[in-house]
């Protein structure tokens, strides 16, 4: 009885790290198959031999999945022959006696797959295919017919002409990220490039609607505006360009203005409209897709784009920024909010603020002008909290205007975060060096 069950599981054993072993050569010729040297660089006899490789470990990895399902049914039969029915008639019983059989063989399985991957399954960078070849060179040898027979069949492009290598040799994008995941796993590729390769591949499938800022959010300035008033706008909304239209009607964009002659103009003569610094601007269908609308950007010139719909109308604006940040992530302006780095908010409406917070992201993040700190020599929260109190502790509180400064974190005589609340209008006026506005 014993030697029966020991052998059904060690049989499993043995084909689950067969199966393992043969799905990862299979996975690696694959790879090299794909995406190893240039085709040109082989000859015609090692092109079909690594390619008859590859058939040996898929039919290989199939035998040892189904030789595994067999012995796992034998197993079954035989605990239920020599251990259930000699212990026990009771079904629940029978059935925990399963459960706890299944959680060790899945126990078992999923460590040896585990430390497979990890110490056996070892890819090298030469012609070698990793530790324990000779099995794979042993399933050659046996299933070389058997493969032989399928790429005769199927006139496989490896072995054949150009046309079929054009119908048959691609790749999609699902599998080549799947093998780039795998390689990145085995240190043969940055995990940057997987990374990029994800971006580049979302960015094929995008259109212009997909990126643009949508004309609810659109800032515009008026065509009769005068250089001076844009500068005001400016200066309130932060961004470099500013789509010009007539009647303040978004659908009737004619060009847009840039800061920089804005700004050069006003130097001159500040009172002329905007019209006389007007630079043309092009439209393209929102669907537009967002590759072909960089080509568009890049053959005219242009940073600034408008989307229309299918009636004419402005759907939105893109800007060069905004194809960039879809590749290479999200980058933060001057004019963008502080970064999550230093100033968190939580759920209950207070805010955790780095000390190395710069007093103008303080006043820039809460929208606020605070007149002590204009009158401040320090640049950072920390540093001006530790010159009106450098006698300041953990869980010590102070005031400045309408904000409450609790000090949460001091790491060698630094504040490196504080709790701030905002305080109702009537405690504003409080002096921040009062030494009863400080708990212990």
């Amino acid at each position: 009885m014993i030697e029966a069950l020991t052998a059904d599981a060690a049989c499993i054993l043995v084909f689950l790290f067969l199966e393992e072993l043969f799905n990862f050569w299979r996975q690696i010729l694959y790879y090299k198959i794909k995406f190893g040297e240039d085709d040109s660089s082989k000859s015609a006899k090692l092109q079909k031999e690594q390619t008859k490789t590859y058939y040996s470990a898929i039919i290989s990895w199939v035998l040892a999945i189904i030789t595994t399902g067999f012995f796992s049914i034998t197993l079954i039969d035989n605990i239920e022959k020599y251990l259930i029915s000699s212990l026990t008639k009771n079904i629940w019983i029978e059935l925990i006696i399963y459960i706890v059989i299944f959680l060790i063989f899945v126990f078992i399985g999923s460590f040896c797959i585990t430390y497979s991957r990890n110490h056996i399954f070892v890819a090298t960078k030469n012609s070698e295919i990793g530790r324990f070849s000779f099995i794979l060179k042993l399933a050659n040898l046996v299933f070389y017919p058997v493969s032989s027979f399928v790429i005769n069949f199927q006139n496989h492009p490896e072995t054949n002409s150009d046309e079929a290598d054009e119908k048959i040799d691609f790749v999609s994008e699902d599998e080549i990220i799947t093998l780039t995941e795998e390689a990145v796993k085995q240190g043969a590729v940055d995990e940057f490039d997987l990374i990029y390769m994800k971006r580049a591949f979302e960015f094929n499938d995008k259109i212009a609607t997909d990126i643009m800022v949508d004309r609810t959010s659109l800032e515009v300035i008026d065509i009769t505006m005068t250089v001076k008033d844009a500068l005001v706008t400016y200066l309130k909304e932060g961004y470099s360009r500013y789509p010009v239209v007539a009647d303040n009607d978004k659908d009737k964009i004619l060009g847009y203005v840039y800061i920089y002659d804005l700004i050069r103009q006003s130097q001159v003569d500040g009172t002329i409209t905007v019209s006389r610094l007007l630079r043309s601007i092009i439209t393209v269908p929102e669907t537009t897709p967002v590759h072909d609308l960089l080509q568009e950007m890049i053959s005219k010139h242009t940073p600034i784009v408008i989307a229309v719909d299918e009636y004419g109308g402005t759907s939105g604006i893109i800007t060069d920024k905004d194809i960039y940040e879809e590749l290479f992530g999200t980058v933060r302006d001057e004019i963008d909010d502080v970064s999550d780095e230093y100033i968190q908010e939580k759920e209950d409406h207070t805010f955790s603020v780095s000390g190395k917070t710069t007093l103008y992201d303080f006043e820039r993040y809460f929208k606020v002008e605070i007149e002590s700190f204009e009158d401040s020599e320090s640049t950072t929260i920390a540093g001006y909290i530790s010159d009106i109190k450098p006698e300041m502790k953990a869980n010590d509180t102070i005031n400045i205007n309408n904000f409450s400064f609790t000090a949460q974190e001091i790491k060698r005589g630094f504040i490196t975060w504080f709790l701030v609340k905002e305080l109702p209008q009537e405690q504003k006026e409080i002096d921040p060096n009062d030494e009863d506005q400080s708990s212990d």
